[in-house]
């Protein structure tokens, strides 16, 4: 199984409604995406920008296998996210690892 973790940074002065926007549709995909196992995304509640470093939502999904991620990161509903993301996200970070 593959684990894809993803930390979102948005730009400064995002609206909080659309902070919720933006993690609604992330956990859309978990219904509209085939192959994904599980799918979670939220507001981070960390306050401690040393901690945060100043990433503001966090994604963790779960795959059967590198296929099912590659095919979910292609998918047009997740490239919708996607183009979202890029109009609001000031940078990213993803890790995937086999767990």
């Amino acid at each position: 199984m593959i684990q894809h973790i993803v930390a979102f940074k948005f730009l400064p002065g995002l609206a909080e409604e659309r902070l919720a926007e933006v993690v609604s549709k992330l956990n859309a995909l978990a219904k509209s995406v085939p192959g994904v196992l599980s799918l979670s995304a939220g507001i981070s509640f960390i306050s401690d920008p040393a901690r945060s470093l100043g990433y503001d939502v966090g994604l963790a999904a779960t795959f059967a296998d590198k296929e099912s991620l590659s095919n979910y990161i292609k998918h047009p509903e997740h490239q919708a996210v996607l183009k979202l993301l890029r109009e609001t996200m000031d940078s990213w970070l993803v890790i995937d690892y086999e767990i």
